[in-house]
């Protein structure tokens, strides 16, 4: 089992989980939180950790924000139905409530981020139900 480890972006910790940490973070956390589902290989994944680490922060600071490799997590990935990636998840008391896909730039980000904090629910992509 990995360690789950603080990776240090721009002044903001951002916690990378991994399938044995997820539910104990996340799942019991009380408020809103965005988990970034990624892989290394992935440049859009790339290029949204660089937009997330640029705008981070700005955000509000009882917003969480984890990332999960999903490589080396498959099990809480397929949990979310994880198929495409980047994909943002968003919590609010442990439950999943919205998902966007793909990479955004900082700007878009920003304002999306800073609402989901805010309190507006995150529409799912393409008019699905949300998970």
């Amino acid at each position: 089992m990995r360690q789950e480890q603080q990776v240090q972006h721009t002044g903001l910790r951002f916690q990378t989980l991994d399938d044995a940490s997820f539910d104990t973070v996340v799942g019991r956390r009380r408020g809103r939180a965005v988990v970034d589902f990624w892989a290394p290989w992935c440049a859009p994944c790339r290029f949204l950790g660089e937009a997330l680490e640029q705008i981070a922060p700005e955000l509000p600071a009882e917003l969480a924000i984890y990332k999960v490799n999903v490589d080396e997590n498959p099990v809480t990935a397929g949990r979310f139905g994880i198929r495409s990636i980047p994909a943002l998840v968003f919590f609010e008391d442990g439950r999943p409530l919205g998902m966007l896909l793909g990479a955004r730039p900082a700007p878009v980000l920003r304002e999306i981020l800073a609402r989901f904090a805010a309190g507006e629910r995150i529409a799912p992509p393409d008019g699905a139900a949300a998970r």
